[in-house]
């Protein structure tokens, strides 16, 4: 906060009391715009804290806002924490990475055989202390990626093949592929069956997942 504008705790809450009546006259709007809009309220996809984007979008009339505000911008909200995260996740990059390479719209082996195929587009990063090192480990960390790899359009499954587990990877309609050598991104990465960072992370990281 520049200098000339900061304010004292004093002078905050002397504002803070002269706007509460209009602040809490704009939430009883809103309140009362929920309670008589609730019961009629349909939304095609309920996101996590389902209850809170009925109520929200029930009182949007209320609160001046154009029908389905509060939905876009909360599901616009989480889709960037999301696509931040697996920024910054290295298994799925590499996951990413490895299914740009393959012509199929799916593949499906073993879990150590995808260790070992993901180990040749593991990117360096700064840290990977949560790079799965076993098939048991690859497993579970799929299953925790698993949501957010559906955001980026890939489906995670297990199957069986004779007597054997298997895992299997699935491009859904919104993947995207992403070849780092090929694209006009080749400046941030080097490969040598995987690929680097360069200092400019940000730009990086939209790369893979815009």
């Amino acid at each position: 906060i520049p200098d000339s504008i900061r304010k004292s705790e004093k002078a905050v809450m002397s504002e803070f009391k002269s706007d509460l009546p209009l602040m809490m006259g704009v939430l009883m709007d809103g309140l009362v715009s929920a309670i008589r809009n609730i019961e009629t309220i349909k939304l095609d996809k309920k996101p996590r804290m389902a209850d809170v984007a009925l109520w929200c979008t029930a009182a949007e009339e209320g609160l001046g806002w154009k029908q389905y505000d509060f939905i876009n911008a909360f599901q616009e909200n989480q889709q960037n924490a999301v696509l931040t995260h697996l920024s910054n996740d290295a298994l799925a990059i590499a996951i990413r990475s490895f299914l740009s390479t393959v012509d199929n719209q799916e593949w499906e082996g073993s879990a150590t055989e995808l260790l070992q195929l993901l180990d040749l587009h593991k990117p360096y990063m700064e840290s990977l202390k949560s790079w799965p090192n076993t098939a048991s480990y690859l497993s579970q960390s799929l299953s925790r990626l698993s949501p957010s790899l559906r955001t980026i359009g890939i489906e995670t499954d297990r199957g069986r093949v004779a007597e054997q587990r298997t895992v299997r990877l699935l491009k859904l309609n919104n993947f995207k592929d992403f070849h780092p050598n090929d694209s006009k991104e080749n400046q941030k990465f080097k490969n040598r069956n995987s690929f680097r960072f360069d200092d400019d992370r940000h730009d990086a990281n939209d790369a893979i997942f815009d």
